[in-house]
């Protein structure tokens, strides 16, 4: 059975900003980035197709120095959501610009999307 659905991961929500999208399963409430077929909590077939937000809070973040497949240096993040979802990510804003518990908000970038400091350029 297929797991992960190959679908765009990136939305508008209702104000017009980037949002990330996931699923929800109708049979327990849980969350999940990215889009599942199947609940990893209660193993419900058949999930829904959700918005995420756009908005969250940089819970860790990391700067990796040696890679073998992009350029170095870049952040890596952890970035919790208000749908109780943690995504792995990068940013798109140098670490000396955020702290731990920052807001942090969805922007497209030239890879597709990553998070940057709330309120700077979109």
């Amino acid at each position: 059975m297929r797991d992960l659905r190959p679908v765009e991961v990136i939305s508008e929500d209702g104000s017009g900003r980037p949002a990330l999208r996931g699923s929800r399963c109708p049979a327990c409430g849980r969350r999940a980035f990215p889009p599942r077929d199947v609940c990893q909590h209660c193993l419900h077939d058949g999930l829904e197709d959700v918005t995420l937000g756009s908005v969250g809070t940089l819970h860790a973040f990391s700067t990796v120095h040696v890679s073998s497949c992009r350029p170095v240096p870049y952040v890596l993040a952890f970035v919790d959501l208000p749908a109780d979802v943690r995504v792995l990510t990068t940013l798109a804003c140098p670490a000396d610009e955020v702290v731990i518990g920052d807001e942090v908000q969805v922007v497209r970038t030239d890879e597709g999307w990553a998070f940057t400091k709330a309120g700077g350029a979109d």
